[in-house]
């Protein structure tokens, strides 16, 4: 499926300076937005205390071991000296002031975690309540700009490189049209192919413009805002993390059946434009047969089986992430009830807790539309799979490598001894056939419908190559000459 898909974006990454900057403004899209949601922290704390305890981040008792246990101390004499609102930690802090135990790994990095949280609230504490709240929503508007421009920046870099690599696989497959032998045309139904150049395309169209910014946008998304999660409370971050995997089962499963349905959805799709493409063509001889009722019964069929197809993939395509949602609503009881308790236990504040809530539950969206864009990326895959059959088939007769120019016709065109049949499963239609054709002189070719008029005519201009057998301009064959010529 990825190796598909992967050939699919290829078009795209033609186009990697647009790439690269649509990945700069969705980063900016997904940081902005963070930094709008920590704003949350300093109004839910202020407007909890009733403007009445300067903000402060929340810094554990654990984490207040660790600072003192890794030379802060001064710093931490600082804080307590300062405000009240520290009477307890202080308290333990002169009990266990000789601690000097070595840290471990994981403490020496929550250390340096913990003290950017010392260094700020030691900024804030001098700060009145109010002020903290002034600056704060003041600040939404500027923060809300920068994330429309860089909104704005997403949609047209990685879209327009979306859009332009849809235009250069449409060229691909109209060339390769052009250089298909002619028996593919007589297999090939033309709304078939018409369903693979337009339909099949347009879903890729979606895929790796619309579908790939959304995409890229929800991964810096979910990744900046689980580093935010994790810096407000990394226990419930954890608590977290492994409740996730939940949510992507459904996922998965749904996304295997909707690869299935989306290939036959299209070759159904395609088998009924050809349907309507001989109909429309046809009409004179089937209403001079009456075979009207036949053709309706064949129309009835394929549209049922086109609309049976449609309709199961709409409902695969629903169920998924309506499961994420009723998996979500699970994790987020879970963490009221795990999260009140801690607040009880005063661990950390209200406003830490609400915010690392109303995080949590704005990357779930992202989550619910990774299981639509999976969803998507089977569909589009199924679509590219029928398009790269198509640019992958055999083109019509090879060129030599050392091949000579003719001029104007002097003499003749002579057939030797040619035969030639369509495929391996019907019989010759030409054989052993020889004469010539002197310059300026006309010959009459008559037969029976079917005896092979038409081909004998093809192989002059090489359409097809005789299987055995040689056709000759002025005594040179003409797999001799370049097919221009």
């Amino acid at each position: 499926m990825f190796k598909t898909y992967s050939r699919i974006l290829s078009y795209a990454l033609k186009y990697k300076k647009r790439i690269l900057l649509g990945f700069l403004f969705a980063f900016g899209v997904s940081v902005f937005n963070g930094i709008s949601l920590s704003a949350l922290k300093p109004v839910f704390d202020i407007l909890g205390s009733e403007g009445k305890k300067a903000f402060q981040l929340d810094i554990s008792d654990d984490d207040f071991r660790i600072l003192h246990k890794s030379g802060h101390t001064k710093d931490l004499e600082l804080l307590f000296s300062k405000s009240s609102l520290y009477d307890a930690q202080a308290k333990a802090f002169e009990k266990n002031k000789k601690n000097e135990a070595a840290l471990t790994n994981i403490e020496k990095f929550k250390a340096i975690v913990s003290y950017w949280f010392l260094k700020i609230n030691l900024f804030f504490i001098d700060i009145s309540p109010f002020t903290v709240l002034f600056y704060t929503c003041l600040s939404v508007l500027p923060i809300y700009l920068f994330k429309l421009f860089c909104t704005l920046g997403t949609v047209y870099f990685i879209s327009s490189s979306g859009l332009l690599a849809v235009r250069d696989m449409r060229k691909e497959l109209y060339l390769k049209l052009q250089r298909l032998p002619l028996d593919f045309y007589m297999k090939e139904k033309t709304g078939s192919m018409m369903s693979r150049i337009i339909n099949d395309v347009m879903l890729i169209s979606n895929s790796i413009s619309n579908e790939l910014r959304v995409s890229i946008l929800n991964f810096f998304v979910i990744t900046t805002h689980m580093v935010l999660l994790a810096l407000i409370s990394y226990k419930l971050f954890i608590f977290s993390f492994f409740v996730v995997p939940l949510l992507l089962w459904p996922i998965n499963y749904f996304a295997k059946k909707i690869k299935g349905l989306t290939k036959h959805e299209q070759e159904y799709l395609g088998e009924l434009n050809g349907h309507l493409q001989e109909f429309i063509t046809g009409i004179r001889i089937i209403r001079a047969f009456g075979m009207e009722e036949f053709q309706e019964k064949k129309f009835s069929h394929l549209n049922h089986t086109l609309y049976s197809k449609t309709f199961k993939y709409g409902v695969n395509h629903t169920i998924g992430p309506s499961l994420v949602e009723l998996t979500t609503s699970f994790i987020v009881v879970g963490l009221l009830l795990y999260g009140g308790f801690r607040i009880l236990e005063g661990e950390f504040s209200a406003g830490s807790f609400l915010t690392f809530l109303f995080t949590l539950i704005f990357i779930l969206s992202p989550i619910k539309q990774v299981a639509s864009w999976y969803n998507t990326l089977n569909r589009t895959v199924a679509a590219g799979e029928r398009v790269f059959e198509l640019i992958e088939k055999d083109e019509e007769v090879n060129q030599k490598e050392n091949t000579q120019e003719l001029g104007i016709l002097e003499k003749e065109i002579e057939f030797k001894k040619v035969y030639f049949k369509y495929d391996d499963t019907k019989p010759e239609v030409l054989k052993n056939i020889s004469f010539k054709v002197p310059v300026g002189k006309k010959i009459a070719i008559v037969g029976h419908s079917g005896a092979g008029k038409s081909t004998l005519a093809d192989l002059i201009p090489r359409f097809y190559d005789p299987d055995r057998g040689q056709i000759l301009f002025d005594g040179v064959d003409i797999k001799d000459l370049t097919l221009d010529n």
